[in-house]
């Protein structure tokens, strides 16, 4: 189980909810989700662009040569 405390430095971590806690820290750690300052919205649905971007990062973590 990977460890929440990556979620420590948002001010909204307690509205996230608990299934989805552990694959948000995963993401945060991984550079995949960086939050709009100390906020990660989880409430609010992702605009196109930061859609966009989080694709991006995933897709050059392991890129194809």
């Amino acid at each position: 189980m990977l460890r929440l405390f990556f979620l420590d430095q948002f001010s909204d971590k307690a509205d996230i909810a608990p299934y989805a806690a552990e694959s948000i820290a995963f993401m945060v750690n991984a550079g995949i989700v960086e939050g709009a300052g100390s906020y990660l919205n989880p409430h609010n649905s992702a605009s196109r662009a930061e859609a966009a971007v989080l694709l991006y990062r995933i897709i050059s973590m392991n890129p194809k040569n």
